[in-house]
């Protein structure tokens, strides 16, 4: 017969461990799907798009779901968020719906249509013609996403609580 005495400080270390794991396994659950990503080559009036050129990428219901620079002359690699199931807020694309890509805030030709796959990689070449000067280097879209802080907290709260174990344990010795 298997029995299990509560050590006051133990049992609450372990109860403690336990509640953070439940809710870290909580949180993968509600993690969104896996991007898709576009890359190609980006031409503007004829001639490969400066390194810096802003590329974006919106799904039907005009929700921006990919932004990223070029860092090498007429080549662009993005990554297309897709809409969380969990949430009611439209935060990125669906399976299977028609991604437009845009080259400083115009909408841009393509190569072939592009859809949505979690996961995928696709190559798309993308370009605009008749384009001023002044409109080559237009200012990015901004992208708020604040998943990223949300992480930094668990993991700081994962840290801070690692921090106080070690100083209790070194206190008992």
């Amino acid at each position: 017969m298997l029995t299990y005495k509560f050590d006051g400080r133990k049992g609450l270390t372990k109860l403690m461990l336990l509640l953070m794991c439940l809710l870290l396994v909580n949180e993968v659950f509600a993690l969104p799907p896996l991007p898709s990503q576009f890359y190609g080559s980006v031409i503007i009036n004829g001639i490969k798009a400066p390194i810096g050129t802003n590329i974006s990428a919106y799904d039907l219901d005009n929700v921006l779901c990919g932004f990223t620079t070029t860092n090498e002359k007429g080549k662009y690699i993005l990554s297309c968020k897709g809409d969380s199931f969990d949430s009611e807020i439209d935060e990125g694309a669906k399976p299977g719906e028609k991604i437009r890509l845009h080259i400083n805030n115009i909408v841009a030709n393509m190569s072939k249509d592009s859809e949505w796959k979690s996961g995928s990689f696709d190559e798309i070449d993308i370009n605009i013609d008749n384009v001023g000067k002044s409109r080559i280097n237009a200012s990015p879209v901004a992208n708020n996403s604040y998943l990223y802080l949300y992480y930094a907290f668990l993991i700081l709260s994962i840290v801070i609580f690692i921090i106080i174990i070690t100083i209790r344990r070194a206190r008992k010795i």
